[in-house]
C-alpha cells in the first residue's frame, strides 16, 4: 500500500498487493518501485539499473529537483516568520562560517582538504556559511568547497539574500576576517 499525507491527513494512493511468498513479495516490491517512479516522473531510463544503482540514481534525481524547492520554499518561510517575529523588518543579520570534516581520505569536487577549524587539516571537509537574524533565526546558508577561503563566502550569500527579499537598511555582524571595504558597500 502506498500512502501519502497532505494537510495532516493520510490517504491511500495505491494498493500494490499482499503476499507471504518471497518471490511474490519481490515482484510486488518491484511493482511498487515502478509505480513510485512513475508518480515522481522519473524517466524510464531508471528501469535498466540494478536496485542499488536505481536507488543511487533516484536519490540523485530527488536532490537535483527537490533542492531548489526546499531551499527556496524554506527560505521564504523562514524570512516571513522572522519578519513577523521581528515586527516586520530584518534590520540586523549575523554571518559566520564553520568547517565540517569527513572521516575519510577521499576528496571530491566539494569535500576538499583545507584550513580546518577542528584541526583536521588532512581530512576532506566542506565550508558552511550561515546567515541568521537577531534572535538566531536562520535566514540562509551556503556550502562551499573545503579549500575555499572563508573570507570569500559571505558576499555571495548576503547579496543573494538581499536581492531575493529586497532587504534594505540593515547591518551585518561578522568576524572581522570576513569584513572588508568591498563587503561593507552592500550594507551601505
Amino acid at each position: 500500500m502506498v500512502v501519502s499525507k497532505a494537510r495532516g491527513v493520510f490517504k491511500e494512493d495505491k494498493t500494490i498487493g499482499v503476499s507471504s511468498d518471497a518471490d511474490e513479495i519481490e515482484r510486488l516490491y518491484r511493482q511498487g518501485h515502478a509505480w513510485i517512479r512513475k508518480q515522481l516522473g522519473l524517466p524510464d531510463m531508471f528501469e535498466q539499473y540494478s536496485e542499488e544503482e536505481f536507488e543511487r540514481k533516484a536519490v540523485d534525481y530527488f536532490f537535483d529537483h527537490i533542492e531548489n524547492v526546499l531551499l527556496n520554499g524554506t527560505q521564504i518561510i523562514l524570512n516571513q516568520h522572522t519578519c513577523k517575529i521581528l515586527g516586520g523588518k530584518i534590520g540586523l543579520v549575523f554571518y559566520d562560517v564553520t568547517t565540517l570534516y569527513f572521516e575519510t581520505d577521499i576528496s571530491d569536487d566539494l569535500r576538499k582538504t583545507g584550513f580546518s577549524k577542528d584541526g583536521k587539516h588532512a581530512q576532506p571537509q566542506i565550508v558552511l556559511g550561515l546567515l541568521v537574524s537577531e534572535g538566531g533565526y536562520p535566514l540562509a546558508y551556503s556550502i562551499h568547497e573545503g579549500n575555499k577561503y572563508e573570507g570569500h563566502t559571505m558576499l555571495p550569500i548576503v547579496e543573494e539574500f538581499v536581492k531575493k527579499f529586497g532587504l534594505t537598511d540593515f547591518v551585518i555582524v561578522a568576524d572581522s576576517g570576513l569584513m572588508n571595504t568591498k563587503k561593507q558597500k552592500i550594507a551601505g
